[in-house]
């Protein structure tokens, strides 16, 4: 595992990093659009119930 670890170079651990923020990116988007989903149903029941 360490010999593994240090044959990785500088590159393979930006790419790492690169691909991780990217993941936690799309995790957040997704959820701010389940969100927006949720808050605009209520938005509609509030007017239908007006």
């Amino acid at each position: 595992m360490l010999k593994r670890l240090k044959n990785l170079t500088w590159i393979d651990v930006v790419l790492y990093l690169l691909h991780l923020v990217i993941a936690i990116i799309l995790v957040n988007i997704v959820l701010l659009v389940k969100e927006e989903m949720r808050l605009q149903e209520e938005i509609k029941l509030l007017r239908q119930s007006r």
